[in-house]
């Protein structure tokens, strides 16, 4: 997912180009695909996920291509964005001319349109460098920190001319208009546009973290000038460095022009400090959730309400009509809703399992079984075991398993936070059915990228370790598991007929926080749903739909608000 959703779908460019494969198509929660800026397209793809979003710009005639040896290491803590400069690669051919000015406009209309809100981390290779420069005058208060990697001075080539007598003046200025005779007209648009670079860099730098790199292999041509050449250049690269009071320089030794490819750890250590010099939301706590819920879609609701409520005694705190608010555990709920009004339908693959998280595993079988209840797979004890249950099936088939969690090694997170649960009785249900809590099993193709997201938004760490699964903390009794794909209950599957649902007092804080961390999101505006609720929705790195609520004070909403109060952190 990720790059403005909507307009790459509308495209239908969801993809990975064949150009792009190579180490890039390794990288955490990618998505690739052409934005519309109005005038023209730039492809830009996206990986990871954070409240930081680090922007990385090519030097001349490279385009995204250019950084595959970085991305993915960057993708496992921040978010990243890369793209084709317009006629380049992908994109579309830009107005002309193309200057400095134009691009970083260019750039910024880029990111409006890719949601990145948050703080960043600008990255300029080569003539990258005057790009992002310019880009940093144009919006200091979005800027958290600078990396120039081998970035000429705008003054640098008249340096370099007048080290050159009239002959070599004249062979450079052949061979120059040689080597760019047979460029794509993109690349040759943009030597071009930015023959008067430096009169469009004499705005302020920011005072933000500069980092300037400078190549320690330079070939100068000719080599009989490389002593006052390389002289020359190292005096302005302390020129750059000077134009932020925090700038500093450094020498990639052994690194060639192209740092990024011939020194990636240096580049990747060098931008993940300073995305740690920067106040991330990452660091703070998470707005409070009062539980956790999950939206399931059904054709008779009617029916489904019936079996969740008679037979399995959940207590029903609202009833809209299309949709039944049902308490599951003190803190994780279930709502059922007619598929005819829902956000899915229900016909869409059903990946999702809920587990009921109980002590009374062997009663809730017996009573199921008595219920005529149909099985997925039949209650069997074994010893020594860090969970045994099993797995019923819902009238409409959504899976339901019964679940106990044993003492453990694997479990000696949970036992403890489980332990402080008091167990949940229904009303009008057999005291011995109880529940302590839930665990929303979703299925994936990829756990690590899916891991990253979930414990960046939901600021935990991970609880429980079961190797293809994960469990993680999101309300007092509600747990989110990430399960593999090909190992679970269910596949992983492109489309998915749940919603995973957090209710929270503050709908706005978590709005606040979703943005920041560059969520993708399907609702760009807090809604109110019929005077009753506050709602966002989002989507996690797979495109499970993501809703946080925050329910009004109003008629029919009095239980739910009075069980939720009484769990807020």
């Amino acid at each position: 997912m990720g790059v403005a959703r909507a307009a790459l779908v509308a495209l239908g460019a969801v993809t990975v180009s064949a150009a792009g494969a190579t180490a890039m198509q390794q990288a955490a929660h990618e998505s690739c695909g052409l934005v519309d800026l109005g005038t023209h397209r730039l492809y830009a793809c996206e990986y990871g996920v954070g409240p930081v979003t680090i922007v990385l710009d090519s030097g001349m005639r490279e385009d995204s291509r250019a950084w595959g040896s970085v991305v993915h290491d960057l993708a496992s803590f921040a978010r990243v964005i890369t793209y084709d400069r317009a006629g380049l690669g992908q994109s579309d051919p830009g107005p002309e001319p193309r200057t400095a000015t134009v691009m970083a406009s260019e750039l910024r209309e880029l990111l409006e349109r890719m949601r990145a809100t948050g703080d960043l981390i600008l990255v300029g290779h080569s003539a990258g460098g005057w790009r992002v420069r310019k880009l940093a005058e144009m919006i200091p208060d979005r800027v958290a920190g600078v990396l120039l990697l081998d970035s000429p001075h705008e003054d640098f080539e008249s340096f370099r001319l007048s080290t050159l007598d009239e002959r070599a003046r004249a062979e450079r200025a052949r061979d120059l208009a040689a080597s760019r005779a047979d460029l794509p007209r993109g690349v040759r648009l943009e030597y071009e546009g930015l023959e008067n670079v430096a009169g469009e860099l004499e705005g302020s730098f920011p005072d933000v973290p500069l980092v300037v790199v400078s190549a320690g292999e330079h070939a100068w041509v000719p080599p009989a000038l490389s002593e006052t050449h390389e002289s020359g250049w190292l005096r302005m690269q302390r020129r750059l460095a000077e134009l932020s009071p925090r700038g500093r320089l450094l020498v990639a030794e052994g690194a060639g022009h192209g740092i990024q490819r011939d020194d990636p750890a240096l580049v990747v250590r060098l931008i993940r400090e300073l995305v740690d010099s920067t106040p991330v939301i990452m660091g703070q706590a998470p707005p409070p959730t009062s539980a956790t819920n999950a939206f399931y879609y059904y054709a008779d609701v009617e029916a489904a309400w019936t079996f969740y409520r008679d037979v399995l005694g959940f207590e029903t705190v609202v009833d809209y009509g299309f949709a039944k608010i049902l308490r599951v555990a003190p803190a994780s709920y279930l709502t059922l809703v007619d598929a005819e009004r829902g956000m899915h339908s229900a016909d869409e693959p059903k990946s999702v399992t809920l587990a009921i998280v109980t002590e009374d595993v062997e009663a809730w079988y017996e009573h199921l079984t008595e219920r005529g209840v149909p099985m997925r797979s039949e209650y069997a004890f074994r010893e020594g075991q860090p969970h045994d249950g099993f797995v019923a099936v819902d009238p409409e088939g959504y899976y339901l398993e019964f679940e106990r969690f044993n003492p453990h090694a694997e479990n000696e997170r949970l036992m403890p936070v489980l332990g402080q649960i008091e167990p949940l009785k229904g009303p009008g249900r057999a005291p011995e059915l109880t529940v302590q809590a839930t665990v929303l099993w979703l299925y994936y193709d990829d756990l690590r990228p899916v891991q990253d997201f979930y414990e960046a938004l939901l600021g935990v760490d991970l609880l429980v370790d079961q190797g293809w699964a994960k469990v993680y903390q999101a309300s007092s009794t509600g747990f989110i598991g990430l399960v593999d794909g090909s190992r679970g209950l269910h596949q992983a599957t492109e489309e998915k007929g749940v919603t995973v649902s957090f209710f929270t007092a503050d709908v706005d804080a978590w709005f606040e926080r979703a943005q920041s961390l560059g969520m993708e999101l399907r609702t760009p505006e807090l809604t109110d749903e019929s005077g009753r609720v506050r709602v966002f929705v989002g989507y996690d790195p797979d495109g499970y739909f993501m809703e946080w609520d925050t329910f009004l004070d109003v008629e029919g909403n009095e239980r739910l608000l009075e069980l939720l109060r009484a769990v807020e952190p």
